[in-house]
């Protein structure tokens, strides 16, 4: 086994070579270890490395081969996450079709479902978006308001999400609606493919104090989704649902780290004469960033070796989120902080282009994405410790 991995990284790192650029400190991220997606040149450069990847043989690595995945196992996984860190790419863009729709669809989805699409995800024709979120149902999923009545052959759908990341640039999207008013919240939701150029779907980008409109509200009027796209029996989306969220966390989790070398490097620039790192109280803040950097990176293997050995993902998921998102906010503060008054600077006037600064407005929404700090806590104490509801 250990000889057969060792031959897949130095196959890697040989097309990676071939095809990428290696990552030089200056370039890569700051916060989060992600690179949003913006703009439709940024979506086509999506396209094309998951094109790039998927014609190479390096798409959907324990993917079935029926659909162009490569039929390995997570151990090969771990190791292409591992190799493929060290090039500039955008691998972790527009994340939600590799990481959610296409294991939904493997895991729930029909046969036909899984023809007409997971092929499209892995070589970059379809770029997907998660409808889950509302206004009013955010962290607490199971009161989404959004309805689906059934009619005949399809589904007539209205309503709203928010926080729709890329949805802007979106082929489809992974909808939960109600299809059952009077069953109890958990049993009237059901899942559905949603096409995004569908008529009465509109899309309005949000605009984010860091700038940027990566996040979107997604309004339904009357859309109709033919019945050949609902994704398991109708009243089943909250199962789906859990499958998509448990990885999204343990996704989301081990993608919310912190570049601590670039965050040491920059402690070690001089500013007005003084290096920051010689500062007790910043140089204290900064180990307490290396230790839970450390511990997130420590989780994120423990959670790979579970999945190596087929174990479920436990509470890792929601560890890893708890931990990495509230490191992300605590290391984007320390580092405007290092940055003595020109922190207070943005864009190419600040140091090092305003990355940091750009981390620091970013940072507060990953506490909240993909369930909030006080959704993990809860899940943490309810599902694995065993506590009572308070």
């Amino acid at each position: 086994m250990a000889d057969h991995l060792e031959q897949f990284r130095q196959a890697a790192r040989q097309w990676l070579a071939a095809h990428a650029t290696p990552m030089a400190l200056k370039d890569a991220p700051v916060i989060g270890l992600i690179r949003e997606v913006n703009s439709t040149a940024e979506v086509d450069e999506v396209r094309a490395w998951n094109r790039a990847k998927f014609d190479g043989g390096w798409a959907g690595i324990t993917w079935p081969t029926r659909y162009g995945g490569q039929g390995l196992t997570a151990a090969e996984q771990l190791a292409w996450r591992q190799e493929v860190a060290a090039f500039d790419t955008p691998e972790d863009g527009c994340v939600v079709g590799p990481a959610l729709a296409g294991p939904v669809l493997l895991g729930h989805g029909t046969d036909q479902q899984r023809d007409r699409h997971v092929r499209q995800i892995l070589n970059g024709d379809h770029i997907w978006c998660q409808l889950f979120s509302e206004p009013e149902a955010g962290s607490d999923l199971a009161s989404l308001r959004t309805t689906a009545r059934a009619e005949r052959d399809h589904w007539i759908v209205n309503g709203q999400k928010i926080w729709s990341s890329v949805a802007q640039f979106a082929d489809f999207g992974l909808l939960l609606a109600r299809t059952d008013p009077a069953a109890p919240r958990h049993h009237g939701i059901t899942c559905f493919l949603l096409d995004m150029h569908a008529p009465g779907v509109t899309v309005r980008p949000i605009h984010q104090m860091n700038g940027q409109q990566t996040f979107n509200e997604v309004f339904f009027d009357g859309v109709v989704i033919p019945d050949e796209d609902r994704v398991a029996d109708p009243g089943g989306g909250w199962r789906v649902a859990m499958h998509t969220v448990t990885s999204e966390r343990i996704d989301l989790g081990l993608r919310r780290g912190v570049n601590v070398q670039r965050l040491l490097a920059l402690a070690s620039t001089l500013v007005d004469g003084i290096r920051p790192a010689d500062d007790p109280g910043l140089r204290d803040r900064l180990v307490d960033v290396y230790v839970r950097a450390e511990a997130l990176d420590a989780l994120g293997r423990a959670g790979a070796e579970r999945a190596i050995e087929g174990g479920a993902s436990g509470p890792y998921g929601p560890i890893a989120k708890l931990i990495g998102a509230g490191l992300m906010n605590d290391a984007a503060d320390l580092a405007v902080d290092c940055q003595g008054t020109r922190g207070l600077l943005t864009g190419q006037d600040a140091p090092e282009g305003g990355l940091w600064q750009a981390g620091f407005l970013s940072s507060p929404a990953r506490r909240i994405g993909g369930g909030t700090d006080e959704i993990q806590r809860n899940v943490i104490a309810e599902r694995f410790l065993g506590l009572p509801r308070g």
